[in-house]
């Protein structure tokens, strides 16, 4: 050692070698000279203990002894081009595997020593700092746990120093904040982000939190997201100290019960309807026993509620509601269904009402029933008042057939005057228009009469009508059936009085006339009588024969004859349009929405 420190200009009069020795072998760092030909001419303690072997196995020994067998030449090779190139690297980190198998990091400081015969060596000092990586990796994986762990919690978190800038957060706020990542938080502060309008509030609440030294938890403030919706947030903050204990910022988390709120508005609100509903509210467990009951149902049935809750429903019947009523209820409920109907239950005071009920299962969100609510209305007014409008209904039925009746019999004993009277005359022309007019009330007699033998007293079934219609015309007229046959097509066809009324006496003239003047002589033929309607409520009346048609000098529409001037008049009274056809024979076509007519004064 001796030798070599003055060989190396550290020993001498002015240099104690054992001061040396002791710096040399007491340092922690590992130290190795070595020269050009990479042999080892000294090494400390702390080398050996670091690449573990002995000091008489290294000193001499060609420096690459220490590494891992197969790196052993390219080591070699590398160091004697460095020193002769003198691009030695001066200070690295770098990772070395030893000739044991075992692996360090090391920080390696090298550097040339001139000796006093020229000679250049290297002096190579190794810094153990495998620990110190390992503690920097364990801290890096750390605060990637924590952020990892950060930004998949629900709540936002954040943290500010003492003047309210932003020094990180986790995904979650920045996301609330209009950011894409964490880090464009940092340097920021809250008048720059989406809630600047309530930058304020939060800076005063920082404030306080720093100042007073003391937590401010679980309070609920607004926040306005970037797309300008307001939110509801529960926040808590507390203060951060360095090691000294001094308030170095604040650290802080939310949630956002935005729906939590709105929820429980909704409840409020339900609950307020429930509460101040005249409609009773039940609700039972699964086995129907009371759970609660609103004010309506203590007011109405006249029990408390503590009198309820705890027993069933069944204190409110009768006994005339059926079991196959109360098991149809039971079955619908159990299965998930909802069941309504009319009950007849009674007070707590004997008194009889009739109900509305509605029972509906309550399930959680796994679709399990947890509880039964059920929905009372008292409708015994409501049932009395139907009783009495179903009389009144009854009564004015029974009255309104009465009065068709009447007026069938008295239209009937007109006819009968009129057909009496003809009698008397000998004028043939006035005999037939007795006839005619005869006909005519006969026509609406027999409406009469269709009403006062239907159930439906405000229309008639106008197929059944026109057939009795055209036998009596047959019988009126002695049209022997050989002579003239009558077809009647119509079907499901039913009109109200004000219709049936004009339209059955324009069907009777136009009849009437086919009978007087289609078939003179030995002419044979027959009618044919269609009726049919379409989805838009209009009627299509077609009354066709094969006579010998009307004459081309005749004008229908303009004829002043009073048949044909009340065929015109009745068509126009139905709003219809009428279309004459002359060819074989004679058609008449006429277009009516059903039910337009109205009275005419």
């Amino acid at each position: 050692m001796d030798n070599f420190l003055t060989e190396i200009g550290l020993s001498g009069p002015k240099h104690k070698s054992s001061i040396f020795e002791k710096v040399w072998d007491s340092s922690a760092d590992g130290m190795r000279i070595t020269d050009p030909e990479g042999i080892m001419l000294y090494v400390n303690e702390a080398f050996c203990k670091m690449v573990d072997k002995d000091k008489g196995l290294l000193i001499g020994q060609p420096l690459q002894i220490i590494y891992r067998k197969d790196t052993q030449e390219d080591v070699s090779r590398q160091y004697k081009e460095n020193h002769f190139s003198q691009k030695l690297q001066l200070r690295t980190e770098r990772e070395i595997e030893l000739w044991n198998g075992e692996i360090i990091d090391v920080e390696l400081s090298n550097s040339f020593i001139i000796l006093e015969d020229n000679k250049r060596v290297v002096l190579s000092i190794f810094r153990d700092i495998t620990e110190r990586n390992k503690m920097a990796e364990d801290l890096y994986e750390s605060r990637q746990m924590l952020q990892l762990v950060l930004d998949n919690i629900p709540q936002r978190v954040f943290w500010k120093d003492t003047n309210s800038v932003y020094l990180g957060c986790n995904k979650h706020f920045a996301e609330d904040a209009g950011l894409k990542d964490p880090h464009e938080i940092i340097s920021m502060n809250d008048f720059e982000v989406s809630w600047k309008e309530t930058a304020n509030l939060y800076r005063a609440d920082d404030k306080l939190v720093m100042e007073t030294d003391t937590a401010k938890i679980n309070y609920e403030e607004p926040q306005t997201r970037p797309d300008g919706e307001l939110l509801y947030l529960r926040t808590s903050k507390v203060p951060l100290h360095d090691k000294a204990g001094r308030v170095i910022g604040i650290l802080g988390s939310y949630e956002d019960i935005t729906e939590k709120k709105r929820a429980e508005e909704k409840l409020r609100m339900l609950s307020c309807a429930v509460e101040q509903s005249r409609s009773s509210y039940v609700i039972t467990d699964t086995e129907c026993r009371i759970e609660y009951v609103n004010p309506a149902f203590t007011e109405i049935k006249g029990y408390s509620s503590e009198e309820v809750i705890g027993d069933t429903p069944r204190i409110l019947t009768t006994g005339a509601t059926t079991e196959e009523i109360y098991n149809e209820l039971w079955n619908t409920i159990k299965s998930g269904g909802e069941w309504r109907g009319e009950l007849q239950n009674i007070k707590k005071g004997g008194e009889l009402y009739w109900e509305f009920v509605i029972v509906s299962p309550i399930k959680n969100e796994e679709g399990v029933i947890e509880h039964f609510l059920i929905v009372q209305e008292d409708i015994t007014e409501k049932k009395i008042k139907d009783d009495q409008l179903r009389k009144a209904v009854k009564e004015k039925e029974v009255m309104l057939s009465e009065i068709h009746h009447r007026v069938k019999n008295n239209l009937q004993i007109i006819s009968s005057l009129l057909k009496l009277q003809s009698g008397y005359i000998k004028d043939p022309a006035a005999h037939e228009y007795f006839q005619i007019s005869q006909d005519r009330v006969k026509t609406m007699a027999l409406i009469h009469e269709q009403l006062y033998k239907s159930s439906e007293l405000s229309r008639i079934n106008f197929n059944e009508y026109l057939r009795q219609l055209t036998v009596h015309l047959l019988q009126s007229y002695g049209i022997s059936p050989h002579k003239c046959s009558l077809s009647v097509n119509i079907k499901d066809i039913y009109l109200g009085i004000d219709t049936a009324i004009p339209c059955g006496l324009l069907t009777n003239e136009l009849i009437t006339n086919s009978l007087k003047h289609a078939f003179p002589g030995d002419r044979k033929g027959e009618i044919n009588i269609d009726m049919t309607s379409n989805p838009d409520n209009m009627c299509t009346l077609i009354v066709k024969d094969n006579g010998i048609g009307i004459p081309d000098e005749i004008d229908f529409k303009r004829s002043h004859t009073q048949g044909m001037q009340l065929i015109m008049t009745l068509a126009k009274q139905l709003e219809g349009e009428i279309e004459i056809d002359k060819e074989d024979g004679t058609k008449v076509t006429i277009v009516f929405p059903a039910g337009a007519y109205k009275p005419r004064i």
